[in-house]
């Protein structure tokens, strides 16, 4: 069965919600009842009405009440918002790029510093509060090059904006 999700959707929706919550969104095809899918995947309905409900809050998914006029009971049909899983998926890959541009600003407008022993580096800012001590061994700390983490931020960002731009000839189907 088709579900319509292309696989690189469903890596990026990976990152954000849980497996469960992409099943349950393979398998809105088309409008259908939480009590039908409940019953597909043998859960219970009230484990499917909860991840549709956390779906609903990031508006992957939407729904039709109706009540019934002789119980007083209202069913809900669940329809998937394939517009906005696109656009969901683009905006996460986005604030990715962001992040990444706001590292990149402060590794390139910043001389770093590091002591021998340890991993750890900061800016000269950080160095100066510290009168360039390490606060572990209490050593002078020595100029750092972040040239390698800058490129690979800068690799990062490139991969990231080709599949944003990737994410634009995405259709989904089903």
């Amino acid at each position: 069965m088709n579900n319509g999700i292309d696989k690189k959707l469903k890596k990026i929706l990976g990152e954000t919600i849980s497996a469960e919550h992409i099943v349950i969104l393979e398998k809105l095809t088309e409008p259908r009842y939480d009590e039908d899918i409940a019953e597909e995947l043998s859960e219970k309905a009230v484990t499917i009405r909860k991840l549709l409900n956390e779906l609903h809050d990031k508006s992957l998914v939407q729904y039709v009440r109706t009540k019934n006029p002789k119980t007083g009971w209202y069913t809900y049909v669940w329809d998937r918002r394939n517009d906005k899983i696109i656009e969901y998926c683009k905006n996460h890959v986005q604030s990715k790029i962001d992040k990444i541009d706001e590292k990149l600003d402060y590794e390139t407008n910043n001389v770093m510093f590091a002591c021998s022993c340890s991993e750890e580096y900061f800016s000269t800012s950080k160095a100066i509060e510290n009168d360039f001590l390490c606060l572990k061994c209490k050593e002078y700390v020595t100029g750092f090059d972040n040239s390698d983490i800058i490129r690979d931020l800068e690799e990062d960002k490139s991969e990231l904006t080709e599949e944003l731009k990737k994410l634009d000839k995405v259709k989904i189907t089903g």
